[in-house]
């Protein structure tokens, strides 16, 4: 492999700097014009030290050579049972950690960096950077998006490692479409807020997690001192406004969140054929709406809140037995 190395790497950095070159911003870790991935020759079975031994042949001290390490160590990783990828990540998380997030000038290096951090899944430097896009030249809609990545980090039912795309959609393929889908994963899994379910808002939200999601709706705060939050935006606001709330045991902002649920716009699906299917797909998003709502005012102890979102809850999905018995325990 140490022989091999040099000719393997050498057209992947110098694609990469082209890239760099034309768009202002290195390629994305899934961008397989620099995988190499294959060529490392690594199997499952050999574990991370194993993945470490072959990476060591390839030299990561030029930007474009750490780049390429990464995105080959994505492409390997990503193919990995999720089971296997998640507690080995330690490799994607040493090379993000190699620039330092105080030396970023560029909001455009800042957000690949950003991509990094979020396949590493490391939290903490994704927050940083999120921090250094608000505090820096970046825009509020690089601010909003990097607060959107790092909620998904956060949120316990979010499938793990992140797509890079949605941390820099404009570069990736298909870049209107792959921005509507993010957005409308992002709210779904925002309003998907049940209190005590494991996957979501657990009764014992650590405090590492409230301190994150304190981070991120400050990140959102500061966007909409200058214009509207979207929908997706409001919605993310809410479920780190619950997550507070249970992590504090303060009553008081899981209402608020609430409020917030039950505030938002309707998410209508795009208009179908068959206007079922439309009126179908539209219903799925608004009963876990409703049903956020209704789950916040009962850990509040809002009771004639509740059985407002219950009642609504119903008229949105008569046939959610759950609703209805909300709706009971609210009324009465």
């Amino acid at each position: 492999m140490s022989e091999l190395a040099p000719v393997v790497y050498k057209h992947p950095c110098q694609v990469a700097d082209e890239i760099l070159a034309a768009t202002g911003y290195w390629p994305l870790l899934s961008d397989s014009r620099i995988d190499i991935g294959e060529s490392l020759d690594w199997d499952l079975d050999e574990g991370v030290d194993g993945l470490r031994d072959r990476l060591s042949a390839f030299p990561e001290d030029t930007p474009a050579g750490r780049v390429v390490c990464a995105a080959g160590l994505f492409s390997l990783l990503s193919n990995c049972p999720l089971e296997w990828f998640s507690p080995n990540t330690d490799e994607l998380e040493r090379l993000a950690n190699l620039v330092p997030v105080d030396v970023l000038q560029d909001p455009r290096e800042t957000r690949w960096e950003l991509q990094l951090a979020a396949a590493a899944q490391d939290q903490s430097r994704a927050l940083l950077l999120a921090g250094r896009l608000k505090d820096g030249k970046g825009t509020d809609g690089d601010v909003a998006r990097a607060a959107q990545v790092c909620f998904l980090m956060l949120h316990p039912g979010t499938d793990k490692p992140i797509g890079p795309e949605l941390s820099i959609p404009e570069i990736g393929p298909n870049t209107e479409l792959l921005q509507e889908a993010a957005d409308l994963v992002t709210r779904v899994r925002a309003i998907s807020c049940k209190i005590g379910a494991p996957s979501e808002i657990g009764t014992g939200t650590p405090e590492w997690s409230v301190r994150a999601a304190f981070d991120i709706l400050s990140l959102l705060r500061s966007v909409g001192l200058r214009k509207p939050l979207t929908p997706t935006q409001a919605a993310i606001c809410c479920w780190c406004e619950c997550a507070i709330g249970v992590g504090q045991n303060d009553l008081s902002r899981i209402r608020e969140a609430g409020r917030g649920f039950f505030a938002l716009p309707p998410l209508v699906a795009e208009a179908s054929s068959d206007p079922d299917v439309t009126e179908r797909i539209s219903r799925r998003p608004e009963s876990l709406r409703h049903e956020a709502a209704t789950d916040c005012f009962r850990h509040a102890g809002a009771w004639s809140e509740m059985a407002a979102a219950a009642r609504s809850w119903v008229d949105v999905d008569p046939a959610a037995s759950a609703a209805r018995k909300a709706l009971a325990e609210g009324l009465h």
